[in-house]
């Protein structure tokens, strides 16, 4: 009687609609047909030459749009950092020994994501790293980490130089080393206690940057040594006016 004189909600409805939702949830999951930045920015690193599971879909930026960011980050680097605070492994010996201690780390199957201050398993990035200690005016009276990279951006903007099994592995180590120091200068108070909580905001400002200056960083001439560098140079400038225009402080910028 209560049943068929009083509208009700079926039950049994109710629980395929849910069941529909999840399904179409984890098709999409399974498809990945949408990645956003914020997860893109937590990947963990791992073999492979310029490959990730999504790299061939429309909301992730096209690879030469990343080699040119990488390219105009590398120079804007530049800004912030001199010849005792930003290091080539390459062209200083002393940072090889350090690079091998976290290549055994990676390859006891150590995780380093995400590039934050605090990982995906609730400690810090600090294992199979050392670090000399330095002062940049960005970051006032705090001690830093030297920052280490393999190869200048003349080395990184080309492709055709790389043997792509060996500089993966290469590749990967700086990439852990990246985390690392990530970890260290995010718990920072400048970073940590900053005005704009990069720690939680830093990919919201990574997919800002991505729709402001991706065909700057698409079209941009790579090749600093046949007259590039002031392209490259310019677009760096645009990139860090942007930054402060978003009132990001030096330590934030950097």
């Amino acid at each position: 009687m209560l049943l068929t004189q009083h509208p009700h909600n079926n039950p049994a409805g109710k629980r395929q609609d849910e069941r529909e939702e999840r399904n179409q949830a984890r098709l999409k999951a399974v498809d990945l047909t949408k990645v956003g930045m914020f997860w893109m920015c937590q990947m963990d690193i791992f073999y492979g030459y310029w490959a990730t599971s999504w790299h061939n879909f429309p909301d992730v930026p096209s690879t030469t749009a990343l080699v040119g960011a990488t390219t105009v980050i590398l120079e804007a680097l530049l800004g912030f950092l001199d010849g005792k605070s930003l290091v080539y492994t390459n062209s200083n010996p002393g940072t090889g020994q350090s690079f091998s201690y976290t290549e055994d780390w990676l390859r006891s199957d150590n995780v380093t994501y995400p590039a934050y201050a605090v990982n995906g398993r609730g400690g810090v990035i600090a294992g199979g790293v050392s670090w000399l200690g330095v002062r940049i005016p960005a970051f006032k009276n705090t001690i830093i980490p030297q920052l280490e990279l393999l190869h200048s951006y003349e080395w990184q903007g080309s492709r055709q130089v790389h043997d792509q099994i060996y500089d993966c592995e290469k590749l990967n180590t700086e990439l852990m080393r990246l985390d690392s120091w990530l970890s260290y200068v995010g718990r920072t108070n400048e970073i940590g206690d900053g005005p704009n909580k990069l720690l939680k905001n830093a990919p919201a400002v990574a997919d800002l940057l991505m729709e402001e200056f991706e065909l700057d960083f698409q079209n941009i001439d790579l090749s600093a040594s046949e007259g590039g560098l002031p392209d490259i140079q310019a677009v760096a400038a645009l990139v860090m006016d942007f930054l402060t225009n978003e009132n990001l402080t030096e330590a934030e910028q950097l």
